[in-house]
């Protein structure tokens, strides 16, 4: 049974075990695979190999987050062909690699590399259609920045939910203003504390001051 099995890990210097590294916020995984297309009695190739490679990511804690296979593809008869696993890092962990054949025939591995690359995204975040936080998806940093939804400052301590725009601050859970709309005579059908005239899908209100029509 010919084939080959390794595991390679590749972060920033610490002193894990080469398996059990860091992992940092991009990652990729490659390996070149050739195999040997052998006939048998009756003439028949034989069939493609179960060659793989394969990474697994672990938190801090080793709780398993993502696992991925790229396998061999069978287009690709006793030729070389470069297997790739890439991910984005969300949070401190550790990657592992490994590449495996699990089949009877002849396949070589070469040139494994485990490759991080910087990304320059320092704060992403996301938001409901009223401006509340989707923390789930956000990719933030130690140095949360508080100018968020519209370029308004956040405003979140003792719990509060809030976004400044001077002089009345906005609410995100509610979905409306504290205080009352300076221009609250052009909109009297409305609530003086409305927020986008309750439909902040199919309006913009950057400034807190006139909703602008987006669709």
């Amino acid at each position: 049974m010919g084939g080959s099995l390794g595991t390679a890990g590749s972060s920033g210097p610490d002193n894990r075990p080469a398996g059990q590294r860091r992992w940092l916020p991009s990652i990729t995984a490659g390996v070149a695979v050739a195999w040997e297309k052998l006939r048998g009695l009756w003439g028949k190739p034989q069939a493609t190999p179960q060659a793989s490679l394969t990474y697994e990511l672990y938190t801090q804690d080793s709780v398993l987050v993502k696992r991925a296979t790229c396998s061999l593809s069978a287009t690709g008869e006793a030729e070389w062909q470069q297997l790739q696993q890439g991910f984005r890092a969300r949070e401190g962990g550790y990657v592992q690699v490994y590449l495996a054949n699990a089949s009877a025939t002849n396949a070589w591995f070469d040139d494994l590399q485990a490759e991080v690359f910087p990304v320059l995204t320092q704060q992403e975040n996301h938001y409901d259609p009223f401006g509340q936080n989707l923390p789930e998806i956000e990719l933030t940093s130690a140095t949360d920045r508080k100018e968020q939804y519209t370029g308004q400052e956040k405003v979140d301590e003792f719990g509060l939910s809030l976004a400044d725009y001077n002089p009345q601050y906005y609410d995100f859970q509610l979905g409306c203003f504290q205080g009352i709309d300076a221009d609250v005579a052009s909109y009297i059908s409305q609530s003086p504390y409305n927020y986008c005239l309750n439909n902040s899908v199919g309006h913009a209100d950057p400034d807190g001051k006139n909703p602008r029509y987006l669709v």
